[in-house]
């Protein structure tokens, strides 16, 4: 027998967007809808992909 999550709750999400800096990022942040019933955190973090690393 396999027991999951209940389907009420949230797990994790995530949104990938694309701005210009920091600054810009963190203003969208703040006028995003909350996705949850109660109080939430977002979390903004970069994303790089292979040319960034190299």
């Amino acid at each position: 027998m396999v027991e999951t999550a209940e389907t009420r709750e949230l797990v994790a999400g995530f949104w990938l967007w694309e701005f210009k800096n920091k600054d810009e990022a963190v203003a969208w942040v703040k006028r995003c809808p909350n996705p949850m019933p109660g109080p939430s955190e977002s979390e903004i973090r970069p994303l790089y992909v292979m040319a960034d690393l190299q």
